[in-house]
């Protein structure tokens, strides 16, 4: 779902949170799992997928644009729940586009991507 939100960014310009639009065909809720894309600010998402078994756990995937120099890049980080967490509603404390796992959380991968949408500020 980190991907799926850079591109929709990277092609729109604008983060959505309506997992439809990301195109991945993925349901909002399953057997295992519930998610949802949690708006924090205009720059920075949160992708949730919430355990449904208490033997599962959950992930958390933080998704923010960040000014480097004259080019704009989105930047995301995936986290996993320490132990199983069904039902546990995740609150990520991202701050002014810092990439942090919520307490309980810790980071399995981080990545960047160069934006080249057109309300980049790349020349």
């Amino acid at each position: 779902m980190n991907q799926a939100l850079q591109v929709y960014y990277l092609e729109n310009g604008k983060f959505t949170d309506e997992i439809d639009k990301l195109g991945i065909g993925i349901k909002t809720k399953t057997e295992n799992y519930k998610y949802k894309i949690e708006k924090k600010s205009d720059i920075n998402f949160v992708n949730h997928a919430t355990a449904q078994k208490e033997t599962l756990k959950s992930y958390a995937g933080v998704v923010v644009v960040q000014q480097q120099g004259n080019e704009a890049t989105t930047q995301t980080i995936l986290c996993e729940s320490d132990s199983g967490t069904q039902g546990t509603a995740q609150d990520s404390d991202t701050k002014d586009a810092q990439l942090e796992c919520p307490d309980g959380f810790s980071e399995l991968n981080q990545s960047s991507q160069p934006d080249n949408s057109p309300t980049s500020n790349t020349p």
